[in-house]
């Protein structure tokens, strides 16, 4: 049985064609590279300007509370609309309900006080020329809490592409000084890794329990708009 063994792997050794088989190719080296971080940045106007409205209601009864609230918030939002923001541009953002707690001298257990009802919604206006008239209009409706107006960019796509290009020019450019300086030439582009920021200069108003008359004059201002690349070449 043994012989018959050896037999079999001595055949499959020295007839079974091996030569034939791709073994594929086994290479050592340091491949040399370069990692750069190429920058761009534009300042880009702001296109729309975001507010919180919120209405807040305190009664000795629960219903009265949700009651007061639901018609303050009804007449802000019919405000708005009459403004001109559309309703999908009005979004709640969050409402409660709580009893309040008196105090009871001698460490004793507080009693139940009043009840608490509030509800926000957050508003975005597509219009920034509007801000200062939206901001009067909303301290006029009785709404308990108003921010704003914050000023943000809306559409960057553009103006993306343009900063994406500048980018990686800027990276090509301050990697071609890296290699020229070590004696070798840029090759091809190996990884790219993508980073992209921005930072929103505007003013910030804000109207508690307000009649109205705010009539504040806003500028919109802009937005810094920022690209970063981080790119890594061959090097030749």
């Amino acid at each position: 049985m043994v012989v018959w063994i050896v037999l079999v792997v001595f055949l499959a050794i020295f007839l079974f064609p091996w030569r034939a088989v791709n073994w594929g190719t086994v290479s050592f080296g340091n491949e040399r590279m370069v990692t750069v971080s190429g920058t761009s940045q534009k300042q880009v106007n702001n296109q729309i300007a975001g507010f919180s409205v919120g209405v807040t209601s305190v009664q000795d009864k629960k219903e009265a509370a949700v009651a007061e609230v639901n018609k303050k918030m009804e007449v802000a939002v019919t405000a708005l609309k009459g403004f001109g923001v559309s309703s999908a541009d009005i979004k709640t953002e969050g409402m409660s309900l709580f009893q309040t707690e008196v105090p009871v001298p001698g460490g004793q257990k507080p009693k139940p006080g009043q009840w608490r009802a509030s509800n926000n919604v957050s508003v975005t206006l597509r219009d920034v020329n509007k801000a200062s008239a939206l901001a009067d209009l909303l301290a006029k409706t009785g709404a308990t809490n108003v921010y704003g107006p914050s000023f943000s960019t809306d559409n960057t796509t553009a103006t993306e592409a343009d900063l994406t290009a500048s980018a990686m020019q800027n990276a090509r450019e301050k990697a071609t000084i890296i290699a020229k300086n070590s004696g070798a030439s840029l090759g091809v582009v190996m990884s790219v890794v993508e980073g992209y920021s921005s930072g929103s200069i505007y003013p910030m108003m804000r109207a508690a329990g307000m009649g109205g008359g705010l009539s504040a004059v806003v500028e919109p201002g802009s937005t810094m708009v920022s690209k970063t690349l981080t790119v890594t070449f061959g090097l030749n």
